[in-house]
């Protein structure tokens, strides 16, 4: 009597400690079932994270609960697929956490920079109100500034873009080359330091021979590619002139920075040689302070300042050049080397309007 008394009052402590647990377990599990039904109508809506990353990553707020009860029942039981269901559960709560544009969607996030690893070239419409700065901004992770958006369309420092115009941007650093006759893959490597290698791949041209014509008229991206001066939409074939002979110096024209490293004069010519066409400077200007004198028979030089001059003043032994960045309504922002940071250090600053008549503003050639 007492054995059975025992067996009885055992059935109830079993059922007291583990029901709960097994009637949750029924829930969570029918949860489920019902929270899937009628869902059959895109495969990329169940719970495999293979066709949910088909689906660039996009996945329903039902299917977020789903994986969370699936990864805590796993827990709860002790699953030896508990583990993978809970990485699987935090890489697509983690995509809910930076950059959402829908309320029932988990969208793959825009910061993972997915298009700098884009081949060939992006064919941009543009909206309204977009320029070619605000436009390289979206690309400017990848690398892609707007001196390659404007090589890449044959557009000179101040052209503009129009709503509705599409234009040619390169998926990553590097910029985008119309072919001509005659061009190959070994040709455009050679001459616009790219290498062989990245333009068969960032093109998809694993099916040309190297050395074999490229279709003329195609555009293809040239990875990290330069473009000679000549080439560039404002370069202007320069005509080499004497300067006031008061300060005994003779302008000549080069392709490298022929200023001393480190100083402001090297900064300041090397900034307006990355605008090239019109922009670029010659070389024996001398120090900063003889610029302005140098350069007043072929450059526009005056008190106004824009975007892209050199900024410049005689005060001190040297005088000092800088490069105007931005100019901002009642200020300029100008950066410099050897001067706000130190020697070789690029440094910025921001000069008010009551300031500006203390400096030169040097623009393009005439």
């Amino acid at each position: 009597m007492t054995a059975k008394t025992t067996k009885k009052g055992g059935i109830k402590q079993f059922t007291k400690n583990f029901l709960p647990y097994i009637l949750s377990t029924i829930v969570i599990i029918g949860i489920v079932v019902v929270g899937s039904a009628n869902k059959g109508v895109d495969e990329n809506t169940g719970l495999n994270i293979q066709a949910l990353a088909s689906n660039n990553y996009a996945a329903s707020a039902d299917q977020i609960s789903e994986y969370y009860m699936v990864s805590e029942l796993a827990h709860v039981m002790n699953l030896a697929t508990a583990e993978a269901v809970n990485v699987n559960y935090n890489s697509l709560t983690s995509l809910s956490e930076v950059d959402q544009t829908s309320t029932d969607k988990f969208e793959k996030p825009t910061n993972l920079n997915s298009a700098c690893y884009a081949t060939g070239v992006v064919e941009y419409k543009v909206s309204e109100g977009e320029t070619v700065a605000s436009i390289s901004s979206k690309y400017a992770a990848c690398g892609v500034t707007e001196v390659m958006i404007r090589w890449s369309n044959n557009m000179t420092n101040r052209a503009g873009v129009a709503a509705g115009q599409t234009i040619y941007v390169p998926a990553r650093s590097g910029f985008v080359h119309k072919v001509v006759n005659g061009e190959t893959i070994e040709s455009l490597a050679s001459k616009y330091k790219s290498s062989v290698e990245n333009i068969v791949a960032a093109n998809n041209l694993e099916n040309y021979a190297t050395n074999a014509g490229l279709p003329v008229g195609a555009h293809y991206l040239l990875p990290d590619g330069d473009m000679p001066a000549t080439e560039r939409p404002d370069y202007v074939a320069p005509t080499p002139t004497y300067t006031n002979t008061n300060y005994y110096t003779r302008i000549y024209w080069t392709s490298s920075n022929p200023m001393p490293y480190g100083w402001c004069t090297w900064y300041a010519w090397g900034r307006r040689a990355q605008l090239g066409g019109k922009y670029t400077l010659p070389g024996g200007l001398g120090n900063a302070s003889t610029w302005d004198n140098s350069l007043a028979g072929s450059f526009y030089i005056d008190g106004t300042p824009r975007a892209g001059d050199v900024i410049q003043t005689d005060y001190g032994q040297y005088g000092h050049v800088g490069y105007v960045e931005s100019v901002n309504g009642d200020y300029i922002t100008i950066s410099d080397m050897n001067g706000l940071a130190g020697w070789g250090r690029v440094g910025y600053q921001n000069i008010p309007r009551s300031a500006w008549g203390q400096y030169r503003f040097i623009h393009e050639r005439k």
